[in-house]
């Protein structure tokens, strides 16, 4: 690792970089790199990890993007089943790996696990499915050059095929990140495919201190170009690097420098970078981050299963709409689909909307059923999902309180038919019935043979005027003590007949009911106000 470079070395580096400079900036940039060798002496410590992983490695992964998206399908399909007959276990898979798995066990320790041994109670098409990996062909060969050569930082985001989506190219927004890297002795993985001369991508790597006060190494969780289907088997690789060297046990390696650049991982420039574990299979770290960066976040949408269902549980990533959109259009997990909706409660778009409803998921369904959906679809979806197999889905459709006025009529009476009593009971609890068939509605399920549902008409804060005194008084009378001291419990009822059923309640056999009647806030303004009551 070379750090004292002479000025003669200093002008050499300079005309190589010729390229780079914008020749309206030259005399700036001549500068800023000068500045940045003289930091980078001042800055060397003995201990810089770098100088013990600096070099070229040649790897063997799979780049091929055709088998790696087939290698993913299969693993999905697998991971689908264990979810289901082994809700305990939390699987992890890698692409570059189709004969295991790996096990999320206590303190977020990983076990591999032979497939075979996995799947030994699955059923024939599922074993079946471990044959059906595409065969390995020869890969081309893939080379990682990791260097702190100062002109290869430098040119880290410019005169590549990538320049375009960084803005710490040269002449970009934050292209003082390169002089920073340059400056604080980091360093640059570049990723060779076969005979190039030129990078495919690269990585950024930093020194940082671990959690043990040691100086150790932080791999940026973005590789550049973005989206590319190697992208987590090369932070993979790097990590393995590190870990034969010695580095990268850690649960958080914080930079003691401000890095002046934009860093991917914090979402801003300027900034001290925290590093998570590295490895692939610790993504779910960053996943799991509240205060996950936006790039970081559309970054793992492309990971594991396990990666994308921490990434739709995490609060932080509700913020990113593009984030929430992609999930919401692409994404064909279940898990993560209703991970996503719960968290964030998103507002659905009709094309959304559409898609969803009819997922096999009961959970997204009930999401659906109980949301606010667009005008132009709300009652075609909710006359659909009104006659749902499955009762959870029709109960929290009859609770909704944002059913279109021009159907909720037709919904409200099909699910107060229906043979479920939780769903009938939320529909007597509901205080959007329409004005126009509340009475109906509600006249009914006040005679419903549910004491429940019953008591759930007793409760509605909401019943119009002209049918509530009857149902009110009928209600005081019934047999059921709790469905009376839901009555006693109610603020609403008219006032016209409130204080005769009140009173009536008060003499109530059970004091239960009584201590209801007492204890409500109408009952007491009544009697203050002396108001002559019926």
């Amino acid at each position: 690792m070379k750090v004292d470079y002479t000025p003669e070395e200093i002008d050499n580096l300079l005309k190589q970089a010729g390229e780079l400079i914008p020749l309206m900036k030259k005399e700036e940039y001549q500068t800023r790199f000068k500045n940045a060798m003289e930091k980078r002496k001042k800055n060397y410590r003995e201990d810089n990890p770098f100088s013990k992983v600096e070099g070229s490695y040649d790897v063997d992964v799979e780049i091929d993007t055709t088998i790696l998206e087939k290698v993913s399908s299969i693993q999905d399909k697998i991971h689908d089943w264990l979810e289901q007959a082994h809700p305990e276990l939390k699987v992890v898979f890698k692409p570059s790996d189709r004969r295991g798995a790996y096990i999320l066990e206590e303190g977020e320790k990983l076990r591999r696990v032979k497939l075979s041994r996995l799947l030994e109670d699955a059923p024939p098409e599922v074993k079946k499915l471990v044959t059906q990996f595409p065969v390995r062909h020869q890969e081309q060969k893939t080379r990682i050059v990791i260097t702190t050569d100062p002109l290869e930082i430098l040119r880290k985001s410019s005169t590549r095929s990538w320049a375009e989506e960084s803005c710490e190219r040269i002449g970009g927004n934050y292209d003082r990140g390169a002089f920073s890297d340059i400056g604080n002795n980091n360093a640059i993985a570049y990723i060779y495919f076969g005979d190039n001369k030129e990078p495919s991508a690269r990585v950024m790597m930093r020194w940082c201190k671990n959690d043990k006060g040691k100086a150790d190494i932080g791999i940026e969780p973005i590789m550049y170009p973005r989206g590319r289907p190697y992208q987590f088997i090369i932070y993979d690789v790097l990590s393995q690097i590190l870990k034969e060297k010695g580095f990268g046990d850690y649960d958080e390696c914080i930079t003691p420098y401000v890095y002046e650049g934009y860093s991917d991982e914090m979402g801003r420039g300027d900034v001290q970078i925290r590093y998570k574990t590295i490895g692939a299979d610790n993504l779910i770290k960053y996943a799991s981050d509240p205060n996950i960066s936006r790039n970081v976040a559309l970054t793992l949408l492309e990971g594991s299963l396990p990666v994308r269902s921490a990434l739709a549980e995490n609060k932080g990533v509700c913020k990113y709409e593009e984030v929430v959109k992609r999930i919401l259009d692409k994404e064909d997990d279940d898990t993560v689909l209703s991970n996503l909706l719960v968290t964030c409660k998103p507002d659905l778009n009709c094309e959304q909307a559409h898609r969803l409803h009819g997922r096999t998921d009961r959970n997204i369904r009930g999401w659906i059923a109980g949301g606010k959906l667009p005008k132009e679809c709300a009652c075609d979806i909710f006359k659909k999902l009104a006659d749902d197999e499955n009762y959870h889905v029709r109960w929290f459709l009859a609770g909704n309180e944002n059913l279109p006025r021009e159907c909720a009529c037709d919904i409200f009476k099909k699910l107060a038919d229906d043979e479920e009593d939780d769903v009938r009971w939320n529909v007597a609890g509901n205080p959007t019935i329409p004005r126009e068939c509340a009475c109906e509605i509600l006249k009914k399920l006040a005679d419903d043979d549910d004491l429940n549902v019953r008591s759930g008409v007793a409760k509605n804060p909401d019943i119009p005027n002209e049918c509530a005194c009857d149902i009110f008084r009928d209600l005081a009378y019934d047999e059921e003590d709790y469905v009376r001291m839901s009555v006693a419990e109610n603020t609403n009822i008219p006032k016209e007949c409130a204080y005769s059923i009140f009173k009536k309640l008060k003499e109530d056999k059970k004091l239960v009911v009584r201590d209801a009647v007492s204890q409500n806030k109408l009952y007491r303004k009544l009697l203050s106000t002396k108001i002559p009551l019926s």
